[in-house]
Parts: structure tokens; C-alpha cells; sequence
């Protein structure tokens, strides 16, 4: 189940967004060593609450992709200065970078 914390509204991208986030949510979860589980979850609190979430849908796709991306490559330099180095955190901005591009290719 979805965390209500990371529902994305207004976005004609949402359902795919929450979907996506919703399944690293998942392997979050079936991580058997907690550090694992808390940086996929720090890894989506830097980019998808405390960024993604925030952006509106104003101008079209476009920019909204485009915004997203730039939401992500904040989080990730943000996640760089105040935390530790962690390859399970990095994939998770990797694989949001790479869904957000596949939108932006596909409109």
C-alpha cells in the first residue's frame, strides 16, 4: 500500500508516479537490514516529499518533467552533504531519474 506521505495530486503523471514510488516503497520494505530500509526511505523523503510532491502541475508537461528532474538532482546533492554515502539511496534517485526521464521521452 501506498504511504499517504507520498501522494502526488493535480498531476496527469500521478498515478504512474505513485505507482512507481509505491513498488521502491515495496522493496523497501523487504529489506532485512534496517540501515537498507532507512536509506530507501531517506532516498524518498530528499526527492519525493520534501521536492516532488511540492512541484504543481502549471505549464504543461514539460516543465513538469523537466522540474521533476531538477527536484531530483537537488535531492540527491542535498542527500550528498548531510548523509552518509549509500549505494541503496543513490539507486533510488537513479531508478526516480530514469522514470521521469522515460515520461518526458514518451510525451
Amino acid at each position: 500500500m501506498i504511504n499517504e506521505q507520498f501522494i502526488f495530486r493535480g498531476s496527469p503523471f500521478k498515478n504512474t508516479l505513485q505507482s512507481f514510488v509505491g513498488q521502491i516503497q515495496k522493496s523497501a520494505n523487504k529489506q532485512n537490514n534496517e540501515e537498507n530500509k532507512v536509506a530507501i526511505e531517506n532516498a524518498l523523503y530528499f526527492a519525493v516529499k520534501k521536492r516532488m510532491l511540492q512541484r504543481e502541475y502549471l505549464d504543461g508537461d514539460n516543465e513538469y518533467l523537466t522540474g521533476l528532474l531538477g527536484d531530483i538532482s537537488e535531492a540527491t546533492y542535498e542527500f550528498e552533504q548531510v548523509c552518509y554515502y549509500n549505494s541503496l539511496s543513490m539507486a533510488v534517485f537513479s531508478q526516480l531519474k530514469s522514470k521521469v526521464m522515460s515520461l518526458l521521452v514518451n510525451d
